[in-house]
């Protein structure tokens, strides 16, 4: 077998382990302990005042932009260097929102259709690496221009871009929600998807690939006969 092909595809388990990881610990993991906690907490407090009326914690996630446009600067700070007030800006909050207001009937039902979205990109999420082992797995056996490779990987392109499209709900349903419920002095709740193209474009190559492969194979097919 070709040693820089299978050190490639090491580097590329590697690489890929790490990414997932690093999602689980630093996004997944803190955001599902802290909704934990705050169920824990919500409860506590309602057992404790039973007959008053209390609404549900909302921790919001959001992208946003100064009013004034981008490089305006709004929001003071101390610079704890030199003391002196120092002006900001951010592109993306979490806000935690203590009794928030209850949801529009048509937002929660659109929040529960959120929340299978959300179990489809976990299972995308297991899906894409299996496929990828068994692609992997076939390149160290030797088996390279194999029909069984190109459907896998086309599997794998396929899902980058569900994903995409999983993610962009997500986030429409996140800025729906971010906008009934916060409303800031210097900043507006903007839509984006920049940190989710990555899985758009990547799916594209990864189907681009696919067809490359795919012809390569035929041709190696070809010359196997000719042969």
């Amino acid at each position: 077998m070709n040693t820089r092909l299978k050190i490639l595809t090491i580097l590329f388990s590697i690489a890929y382990g790490i990414l997932v990881f690093d999602t689980v610990v630093s996004t997944f993991m803190p955001a599902f302990i802290a909704g934990i906690e705050d169920g824990w907490n919500d409860a506590k407090e309602d057992h404790k005042n039973k007959d008053k009326e209390r609404g549900s914690s909302e921790i919001i996630h959001c992208y946003v932009q100064p009013h004034e446009g981008i490089y305006s600067f709004p929001t003071p700070v101390i610079n704890m260097k030199t003391g002196l007030r120092v002006f900001m800006e951010t592109n993306t909050i979490k806000v935690k929102i203590e009794d928030a207001p209850q949801l529009s009937l048509g937002l929660i039902i659109v929040k529960v259709i959120e929340f299978f979205v959300s179990l489809a990109l976990l299972f995308f999420l297991i899906f894409i690496p299996i496929q990828a082992y068994k692609i992997i797995r076939s390149i160290h056996k030797n088996i390279i221009f194999d029909e069984q490779n190109i459907r896998r990987i086309r599997r794998i392109g396929y899902a980058l871009l569900i994903m995409f499209g999983l993610s962009l709900f997500v986030a429409t349903v996140s800025t729906m929600t971010a906008r009934e419920l916060l409303s800031l002095e210097d900043y507006k709740i903007i839509f984006t998807m920049q940190d989710d193209y990555g899985s758009l474009m990547f799916g594209l190559v990864v189907l681009l690939f696919a067809e490359v492969l795919k012809i390569a194979t035929s041709i190696k097919e070809e010359q196997d006969l000719t042969v």
